[in-house]
């Protein structure tokens, strides 16, 4: 019976161990994570989220050219991803309050046949270049495609 229990308990610290040293949560000799992008991006949305927009670098009373990359629906909020010409990648979050209103052509998701399914964006605007119109919090209020 003891030796059964052994081997048991051996067994389960294997598991554990292995999960802890599992690529995904693997962390660098800083303490920063080094999980995928899709994980880093979901992390980054909901540790940075500041109602209404989330900017790599601060955009103050400037109007930026970027390019439409994705969009994703979540409860409340939808975000829609962009690209300038650097790089540099600037999500804009809409919402239902006031603080996260953001006026955008409403074409921007595409247009689904069956109800229970949730739009991506729209494929005829990914690719296209937008001026995005960042306010003195450096949040975007407008979005405008470049025709």
């Amino acid at each position: 019976m003891r030796f059964k229990s052994t081997i048991l308990f051996i067994f389960v610290l294997l598991i554990f161990v292995n999960c802890n040293n599992s690529p995904d949560n693997k962390t660098t000799q800083e303490g920063e994570s080094t999980d995928t992008l899709s994980q880093e991006k979901a992390n980054s949305d909901s540790d940075n989220y500041d109602k209404g927009s989330f900017e790599l670098e601060s955009y103050h009373n400037q109007e930026v050219i970027a390019t439409y990359q994705s969009a994703s629906i979540y409860a409340v909020t939808t975000h829609y991803y962009f690209e300038t010409e650097e790089g540099q990648e600037i999500l804009v979050i809409k919402g239902m309050d006031e603080e996260t209103q953001v006026s955008l052509p409403k074409d921007m998701l595409e247009e689904l046949e069956l109800e229970n399914e949730l739009p991506d964006a729209n494929p005829e605007f990914i690719g296209n270049m937008f001026t995005l119109y960042f306010n003195e919090k450096g949040k975007v209020y407008k979005v405008i495609p470049i025709q």
